[in-house]
């Protein structure tokens, strides 16, 4: 054997034992565990969460990729795949940024719901929306899911989506919230999603509560918050209430309150 022909021989050694190093974490490192998927499919992974409580890395083998969108299982939490991390080293695994999921839609459909009181979610995308929203809340959910103007139901609460991000990532839609209300029918439905009508004042108007010049209407809120539309007479404002007369003049006004710790709108016509 020549001299080039053993430097060869022992490069390749190197090469392959490099590269069976830089994955046997993948398989035996501590952060190790077994994943679940969509079609009952299991393979290690490495699931390492970051400084962020709900987000995580995760990798897996180079011959066993995930596709963006797809939602796993790890010790029986669910993640939400967000991105591919490419990485210009010459490495055999993937890996990938994962949300950890809060919310279910359906059997194997999950999604990421931040409230306005957290701090916002720190994608690449994404910071268009989120500067937009800095006060609203956010769901991130497998794209084709939700329209502007469907309501849906996080954890029992209805929120309206009233702006998208849905060209940052094929796979990923990015959805700003704000808090609605929805009927007792609605409410009871199974159904998470309720699809919105295109035009949203006719919506809204079916929401409308009647109300006559000069009533008096009372409002529960928290800290003596209110805002409204117009002018409201004889108003009186507490801790934890609003009472007013409805004005003269108007034939429709919105006085919003907060509950919960969530501003919410009550809208009213004058009849």
């Amino acid at each position: 054997m020549s001299n080039f022909d053993y430097f060869r021989k022992r490069n390749a050694r190197k090469k392959a034992y490099a590269k069976e190093v830089n994955t046997r974490f993948v398989f035996n490192g501590l952060p190790s565990v077994e994943i679940t998927l969509e079609n009952n499919d299991t393979m290690m992974a490495c699931v390492v969460n970051k400084q962020e409580k709900d987000m995580a890395y995760i990798y897996t083998h180079q011959d066993e990729p995930l596709a963006v969108g797809t939602v796993l299982i790890a010790k029986g939490l669910h993640f939400l795949i967000v991105e591919q991390i490419i990485i210009m080293q010459d490495v055999e695994f993937n890996k990938y940024l994962a949300l950890l999921c809060n919310t279910q839609f359906d059997e194997w459909d999950w999604g990421y719901f931040k409230g306005p009181e957290e701090s916002y979610i720190n994608l690449s995308m994404k910071e268009d929306l989120a500067a937009i929203s800095q006060q609203k809340p956010i769901l991130v959910a497998r794209q084709g899911r939700f329209n502007i103007n469907d309501k849906v139901k996080v954890n029992g609460r209805p929120w309206l989506i009233i702006e998208s991000d849905t060209i940052s990532s094929p796979e990923i839609g990015y959805y700003s919230l704000k808090a609605t209300t929805m009927s007792k029918d609605e409410l009871q439905k199974d159904d998470t999603i309720l699809e919105g009508d295109d035009n949203i004042l006719a919506a809204t108007l079916d929401d409308r509560i009647s109300v006559t010049t000069f009533q008096e209407v009372e409002l529960p809120t928290e800290g003596g918050f209110y805002q409204s539309t117009c002018k409201l007479i004889q108003l009186k404002v507490t801790s934890d209430k609003i009472n007013f007369k409805v004005p003269v003049g108007i034939k429709n006004f919105t006085v919003k309150i907060k509950q919960d710790g969530i501003i919410v709108e009550r809208n009213f016509k004058v009849v």
